[in-house]
């Protein structure tokens, strides 16, 4: 009604197009529906509800699977708005913290590869005042490999980017499947915390000792153990909150951060 025509009323972000998503079909419903009503400190406030059918005078925004209908009293109100989901502060916070993180991993696989281009062109095409080959262009790659490898992990698991067999999930009762959420979140909890403990005495050790990783490089080689207790740490905290996200939905397998629906 109040809709610019080629343009969508409303924008989703990638979290609440995921979280509207998995709403709708854990309740069964045809979309999430936004309206006003009377109330709240400027005399109007939002309702948004579950609903199985589309009322024609609705603006209807759908996108990836998500699918938002607004009723037409807030059209006006709501024209160009931007929706968006958070958890809570903390865990935005941490969310924001670790989309950085694998942000940066992607700009050190950028890094490998020109590394590893350079050391390819410069052994095969003569080029004057440079070397044949960069020196240590194996030990930088398996460097960055390590270093990214870290930094995307705690991104990953919160996405359900990592190996995990839903199949079988699915294919169990829901409590059963409930039970086997928890197990899989405590033990991964365990291994962590487990991790970063050794982890941060093999570094303290090695940094109080002096010890040196003696290549063409020569560095310290606290340099290369201590990522690991601070990797695992922010794994150890995403599980705590995958396992406070379970507490608070159904019993049943999880419906976000999953490969599978």
């Amino acid at each position: 009604m109040f809709g610019i025509p080629g343009k969508a009323a409303v924008t989703l972000t990638p979290a609440a197009t995921r979280q509207i998503a998995r709403l709708m079909q854990r309740q069964g419903s045809t979309g999430l529906r936004i309206g006003v009503k009377k109330g709240g400190c400027a005399g109007m406030e939002y309702t948004m509800d579950y609903v199985s059918s589309v009322n024609p005078l609705d603006e209807v925004v759908e996108q990836d699977g998500a699918c938002v209908m607004i009723a037409p009293m807030a059209q006006m109100f709501l024209i160009g708005t931007e929706i968006d989901y958070e958890a809570g502060l903390l865990e935005a916070g941490f969310g924001r913290l670790i989309e950085a993180l694998a942000f940066l991993a992607s700009l050190l696989l950028l890094a490998m590869v020109f590394v590893i281009c350079a050391d390819v062109l410069t052994r095969n095409v003569a080029v004057p005042g440079l070397p044949r080959g960069v020196a240590w262009s194996n030990e930088v790659s398996e460097a960055l490999l390590y270093a990214m490898t870290l930094l995307a992990a705690p991104w990953l698991l919160r996405e359900g980017r990592h190996i995990r067999v839903d199949i079988v999930l699915r294919a169990l009762p829901r409590r059963a499947a409930y039970a086997c959420e928890w197990v899989a979140d405590g033990l991964g909890l365990v291994c962590c915390l487990w991790l970063v403990a050794y982890g941060a005495v093999a570094a303290w050790k090695s940094y109080a000792g002096g010890a040196l990783s003696i290549k063409t490089l020569v560095l310290p080689e606290w340099w290369f153990l201590l990522p690991l207790p601070l990797c695992f740490a922010l794994l150890a905290i995403e599980f705590v909150f995958r396992m406070r996200r379970l507490r608070a939905g159904e019993v049943g397998p999880r419906d976000e951060a999953v490969s599978a629906a």
